[in-house]
């Protein structure tokens, strides 16, 4: 049963276990007939509604296809791994460098600010790029970073916008923040 409480046989009886992954609520509409048929199929397995839909949810994501950098094409669910982070910052960075066409138009914003800031992505003295931002960076002006991208602050609050005649910090260090 996907989402509920998995069960294990101990000595020829079940036994309840605890959840295997917090689940968070959603919002859906569907038309009465779906919602119906949803509920039929729903009792056929035995479970919740919302058990069916996480399980059905699931399933569908092996169809989804999603191009790689590598011009392969990969399941979402292959590429959940590469994909899914707790940290949203992290889960940001991994979804913009694996699939910018993902993003949606803040967010999409939000990286271009992110890529161009070199505060937080460091380059070296060629102005070569590193392979990563600095992410400890970024988590600690996220917020400044998402408000800019939305329009609700003026982008004079991200590191190194106000005064743009400040040396960068990345001067006299590699691209993994040692010193040269």
């Amino acid at each position: 049963m996907p989402g509920g409480l998995r069960k294990k046989r101990v000595g020829g009886r079940r036994v309840r276990e605890g959840r295997l992954v917090r689940s968070e609520p959603v919002t859906l509409r569907v038309d009465e007939k779906l919602l119906y048929l949803i509920e039929l199929a729903a009792r056929k397995h035995k479970w919740s509604v919302s058990s069916y839909l996480e399980w059905a949810a699931e399933r569908s994501l092996k169809e989804v296809l999603l191009t790689t950098s590598e011009g392969t094409l990969r399941s979402i669910a292959d590429e959940s791994e590469e994909l899914w982070h707790p940290d949203k910052v992290v889960r940001f960075v991994k979804l913009a460098s694996r699939h910018p066409d993902l993003l949606t138009y803040h967010q999409s914003v939000l990286w271009k600010l992110i890529r161009e800031n070199q505060f937080v992505w460091p380059r070296s003295r060629q102005g070569q790029m590193a392979a990563e931002p600095d992410i400890n960076f970024l988590r600690s002006c996220w917020d400044r970073f998402v408000a800019v991208a939305e329009g609700k602050a003026d982008r004079s609050i991200l590191p190194g916008e106000a005064d743009s005649a400040k040396p960068f910090p990345t001067a006299g260090r590699d691209f993994n923040g040692s010193q040269n």
